[in-house]
């Protein structure tokens, strides 16, 4: 395979993978307010009268931009399923909580997607399963790695997007 006919197979799988809704799994909410919605539970300890998450571990657990978040926060707020808070001392610090609804939801979407990942393991075999998914993480480093290459050696007068 040369060069072009790979570059053409990996952008339609990426285009193939981009394509897939696990939100047809999901309760009315998307793919992205389920994983932030899991970043809030996992996150979510005590903090004095307070059981929620910070908002700054879950810009971090997630790897997105704080605005972003922000956006997923006022969607899941005005939907019920989360509350923002300030700290009570530092009014700066942000928290967030689930509701007993954004919990019920997200306990619904942990047990779809569980079984949609067990049947997807049964279908492909454990091994092979374990095995591309680990393949496809080296991947996205590698091409994290590249396109992080390129910006720093892109040709002068060229415009970043």
């Amino acid at each position: 395979m040369d060069s072009s006919e790979l570059m053409e197979q990996f952008l339609r799988t990426a285009d193939r993978f981009r394509k897939i809704d696990l939100g047809v799994l999901l309760e009315g909410i998307t793919q992205g307010e389920y994983m932030v919605l899991s970043a809030i539970y996992d996150s979510s300890r005590w903090i004095g009268d307070f059981y929620g998450a910070p908002i700054s571990e879950i810009v971090r657990s997630l790897q997105v931009l704080p605005a972003s978040l922000s956006r997923t926060l006022r969607s899941l707020e005005k939907k019920g399923l989360a509350e923002k808070k300030s700290h009570c001392l530092d009014r700066r610090s942000g928290y967030v909580c689930l509701t007993m609804e954004g919990e019920r939801l997200r306990k619904i979407g942990c047990q779809r997607l569980l079984t949609f990942a067990d049947g997807i393991a049964a279908a492909m075999g454990e091994e092979a399963t374990y095995g591309l998914l680990s393949l496809w993480g080296r991947l996205a480093d590698v091409v994290s790695e590249k396109l992080t290459e390129y910006e720093k050696t892109r040709p002068a007068g060229e415009e970043p997007r």
